[in-house]
């Protein structure tokens, strides 16, 4: 993997749009070397598809119910996201497990951001299953996508710490803003050309 220019990136979410505002806005200010080339998202009207009107971004849309398998909406999904020629695809919040056939099309070309220090609490809701244990301490990871959930090779890792009394509301808005932190961090190392993959681990540059 030899990256080094301006990326091109499709942005997929599918909730309220705070990562993919925090990278559209790091892209616009020149804080990473990167464009956002298209917004993916399953649901028309989520957070991120009205956000990225305000910055000029294409959207496209697909509905999952108008396809007969999971298989189908994905191919549907990567073809319309390849008509856009993304060098990187940015998972921020995108509620949907994604088909190997999509996976094999974008092989170490997809990072995803997770709620947990993986590999503690993979899955759809790591903030609670940490909070339901009793952990002290979770955090962030940012991730390559693989066909195993929440287990590619891991870019960058940051901790938080769980108060005594502190409420999952609590935790979720620190989570997010430690996301908004290293997932713009991992794309601007990898437009550096600073991140490899070696086996199931990674190697970050300085």
């Amino acid at each position: 993997m030899n990256w080094g220019f301006l990326l091109r990136l499709a942005v997929l979410a599918s909730g309220r749009g705070s990562n993919f505002i925090r990278i559209a806005e790091a892209c616009r200010d020149g804080e990473i070397a990167a464009v956002v080339g298209v917004l993916f998202t399953d649901r028309a009207d989520c957070g991120a598809a009205l956000a990225a009107e305000r910055f000029d971004i294409p959207v496209k849309s697909l509905d999952p119910k108008e396809f007969p398998t999971r298989m189908a909406f994905d191919i549907a999904a990567a073809d319309s996201i390849q008509a856009h020629q993304p060098d990187l695809l940015v998972f921020a919040g995108y509620m949907r497990l994604v088909d190997p056939a999509f996976i094999s099309r974008y092989e170490n070309r997809m990072i995803n951001v997770h709620p947990s220090i993986l590999p503690a609490f993979p899955g759809a809701d790591g903030v609670r299953d940490a909070m339901d244990y009793g952990v002290k301490v979770t955090g962030v990871t940012v991730h390559f996508v693989t066909e195993v959930m929440d287990a590619g090779p891991i870019i960058l890792q940051r901790t938080i710490e769980i108060g005594d009394g502190e409420d999952e509301d609590s935790v979720r808005a620190r989570m997010h803003e430690v996301e908004h932190q290293i997932l713009p961090e991992a794309i601007r190392l990898i437009s550096q050309g600073k991140v490899s993959i070696q086996g199931r681990k990674t190697k970050v540059d300085p």
